[in-house]
C-alpha cells in the first residue's frame, strides 16, 4: 500500500506572516471555519482541491542550520490546445471585424476632398481619351514603310514623340511645330518621315488661318 503526503509542516517564528506569503504564491487557502489569526501558534493552508496542506508552527528555537526541506515550484502548464484556441479567437475576432465593414462605402466617407465627376464631364473625358487613342493608332499605322520595327515599336515611338519636347514657332500664315530628336537616330528619321507625310495633307490650327507644319530637329551627330 502506498501513502500520500497530506501535510508539510514548517517550524517558524511567525506563522501568520508565512501563511500570507505562501497563500499568494501557491493559491492555497485557509481551512474553512478555521481562519489564521496573528496570535495563533500555527497557521494552516489547504490546497484548492484539498489534496494537501501546509502547516506553519511556532517554535521558540531560532534556526541554527540551513533548511532541510525545499519546495520546488513551477507555474501551471498551459493546456496543449491553448495556442489553437487563441488562434480560433483571433480568427473569430477578425471575421466579426470584417462582417462589420459595409460592402459598399460612399466616396465622401473615405476621401471627403474627392469630387465625383458629373456625367457630362465623364463623357467629355472619355471622348478625349478615345480621340487620343485613335490619333495614336493612326500615327502608328502611318509609320509602316518608314520604320523597320514599326510592327513592334510603332506605339512606343509615337508615345515618345507625343510626350517629347519641341518648339512652337508662329510664322506668316503657318504655325511650325519643331520637335526635338528622339532617343535613337532611326526613330528620329522615322518621325521626320511621318512629319513629311502630315505636311502633305495640310490642316489649319483651330480658330485661326495658320497652317500647321511639322519638322524634326536633326539628331545630334547626324548632318
Amino acid at each position: 500500500m502506498t501513502l500520500r503526503i497530506r501535510t508539510i509542516t514548517f517550524d517558524c517564528a511567525d506563522p501568520y506572516l508565512l501563511v500570507g506569503f505562501w497563500s499568494q504564491l501557491t493559491g492555497y487557502r485557509e481551512e474553512p471555519g478555521n481562519p489564521n489569526l496573528p496570535d495563533d501558534p500555527e497557521g494552516l493552508l489547504v490546497a484548492p482541491d484539498g489534496s494537501a496542506s501546509l502547516l506553519f508552527i511556532t517554535v521558540p528555537e531560532s534556526r541554527a542550520v540551513k533548511n532541510r526541506v525545499h519546495l520546488d515550484l513551477a507555474p501551471p502548464a498551459a493546456p496543449p490546445d491553448a495556442p489553437v484556441e487563441a488562434a480560433h479567437r483571433e480568427l473569430e475576432a477578425a471575421q466579426d471585424a470584417a462582417a462589420a465593414v459595409p460592402a459598399r462605402i460612399r466616396l465622401g466617407e473615405i476621401a471627403p476632398d474627392m469630387v465625383r465627376l458629373e456625367a457630362e464631364v465623364k463623357q467629355i473625358t472619355h471622348a478625349i481619351r478615345m480621340a487620343a487613342c485613335n490619333a495614336e493608332t493612326t500615327l502608328a499605322r502611318a509609320l509602316n514603310g518608314h520604320y523597320a520595327r514599326a510592327g513592334d515599336e510603332a506605339y512606343a515611338l509615337i508615345r515618345e514623340a507625343l510626350t517629347g519636347s519641341g518648339d512652337i514657332i508662329p510664322g506668316h500664315g503657318e504655325l511650325l511645330i519643331r520637335l526635338d530628336p528622339l532617343t535613337a537616330p532611326r526613330r528620329t528619321q522615322a518621325l521626320a518621315a511621318l512629319c513629311d507625310q502630315l505636311n502633305q495633307a495640310p490642316s489649319r490650327y483651330p480658330g485661326t488661318d495658320l497652317v500647321l507644319r511639322y519638322e524634326v530637329k536633326p539628331h545630334p551627330g547626324i548632318a
